[in-house]
């Protein structure tokens, strides 16, 4: 995961399907919506399908059930590897892990990981903004319920 943009949207109201993939990918702040370029969203559906049947796609498989350049293909699979959604494995993308819930809760774990990071630096920060020990940090960045939930 490279980067990772987050948008709290309300859940779809017709639940299914495409709905949810739109959702999900709007979500994940790689679909903008309608009238907008949703070829990232269509090819994370494809890779979804394909994954689901335990393999990937090839660039030139995408290319041509899309109708892409192969330039254009590669640059919508680096959206959805930047947001850790996908990977490459030798010359397939697939789906990050074995299912959507998987990938989705080892998105989490990563999130963590670079807010645990961030702490050490934050806590320079704060000591040099004067800020004191009492009022800067209660117990951590992350709190102890979302670690449980994503084990």
């Amino acid at each position: 995961m490279k980067e990772l943009v987050l948008r709290k949207l309300e859940k779809p109201v017709d639940r299914g399907g495409e709905d949810d993939i739109q959702w999900l990918c709007r979500s994940f702040g790689i679909w903008g919506g309608p009238g907008k370029n949703r070829t990232t969203t269509d090819i994370f559906q494809l890779v979804l399908e394909r994954s689901s049947k335990g393999s990937g796609l090839t660039t030139l498989e995408i290319t041509e059930r899309m109708g892409l350049s192969r330039v254009s293909a590669i640059k919508h699979l680096t959206k959805l590897m930047d947001a850790g959604l996908v990977v490459r494995d030798k010359t397939e993308y697939r789906l990050r892990s074995l299912n959507l819930k998987r990938t989705v809760r080892e998105i989490t774990k990563d999130l963590i990981r670079t807010l645990k990071d961030m702490d050490s630096v934050i806590d320079d920060i704060d000591a040099e903004m004067g800020f004191t020990i009492s009022n800067r940090r209660p117990a951590s960045v992350v709190p102890g319920d979302v670690n449980e939930d994503i084990r």
